[in-house]
């Protein structure tokens, strides 16, 4: 008798999702199912109003859906308490912001640091958090000289680095980055994206990563285009 592997559950998964503002013709976002298995990377493309922030927003359990059921590791968003989705989102999401959204007045290393202190979970994954914030930043290419200078002191290719070794520390099980590279010219731009690969595949993180720019597609194992006001789902 042959033994099957189990099959993993996803990270993330998304059934019959339909999300409608009130008093709009159509509804802002509509997805009949996505599934985000640990460790695969999604790219999320859309042109500007097709929903992409929308989706992250019921994805991180920030938006509840007008119907439809949002699961990140086997939970429902909907049967979770305000304070368990806090808790939820801080354990096992690790989010890049577009404008990275660091506190400026804070160093590039207690940045890294924030998440350890919201998730104990995150700091025990971590080991010594500090040392592994160390560790990101380096392996992100942020020179040693700049880990202790105030988040708006560094330069947009510097706080990007910063962003996303805060979103990896502790090994989350998701991260979210929306357009962290919309600002940046090509070459900046594929550095990043093969750094940002990396500690995600050394993490074991799943990566759910939003743009309009088609030529990132290739880095990729699915894809999903929004196209207002219905989605459509390829696999790579």
């Amino acid at each position: 008798m042959t033994l099957l592997a189990p099959v993993p559950s996803p990270v993330l998964e998304l059934r019959e999702l339909r999300h409608c503002w009130p008093g709009a013709a159509h509804c802002a976002l509509s997805v009949d199912a996505l599934r985000l298995q640990p460790g695969q990377r999604l790219l999320l493309r859309g042109s500007s109003g097709s929903g992409k922030s929308t989706l992250l927003s019921i994805a991180a359990g920030v938006l509840m859906p007008s119907s439809g059921h949002v699961l990140l590791q086997g939970q429902d968003w909907r049967g979770l308490a305000p304070g368990q989705r806090d808790a939820l989102r801080a354990r096992s999401i690790g989010y890049i912001f577009q404008q990275f959204n660091l506190l400026p007045y804070l160093s590039a290393l207690d940045n890294v640091l924030l998440p350890c202190r919201f998730s104990s979970e995150r700091a025990q994954a971590a080991g010594d958090p500090a040392q592994e914030a160390r560790r990101l930043l380096a392996a992100l290419d942020l020179a040693t000289p700049l880990w202790t200078r105030p988040a708006r002191q560094l330069s947009v290719g510097q706080q990007q680095r910063v962003a996303a070794a805060r979103a990896l520390i502790g090994s989350p099980a998701l991260v979210m980055a929306d357009e962290p590279t919309s600002s940046l010219d090509e070459a900046r731009r594929d550095a990043f994206m093969q750094l940002l690969l990396a500690q995600c595949e050394a993490a074991g993180s799943s990566l759910l990563f939003v743009t309009h720019d088609e030529r990132l597609s290739r880095h990729f194992d699915q894809m999903l285009v929004l196209d207002a006001p219905g989605a459509k789902e390829a696999g790579a």
